[in-house]
């Protein structure tokens, strides 16, 4: 059997997200950040709903944003 989650790869994704959690740019690229803790998957669904809507209506007519 193949072991398909290995402890380094686990460790350098929560590294990875760690770092986009204690960040807000990467060099000179700011990016925005949503909190979702605490909430279950229906409270986090509407947040990110509600989030890129308000960044959609933000940008409208700007060009593409993604």
């Amino acid at each position: 059997m193949v072991d398909i989650c290995p402890q380094g790869w686990l460790q350098s994704s929560a590294d990875y997200n760690r770092y986009f959690m204690e960040h807000d740019h990467i060099d000179s690229v700011s990016y925005a950040r949503l909190d979702m803790v605490g909430m279950d998957v229906n409270q986090a669904a509407r947040a990110v709903h509600a989030w890129l809507r308000g960044k959609m209506e933000f940008y409208a007519g700007q060009g593409d944003i993604l």
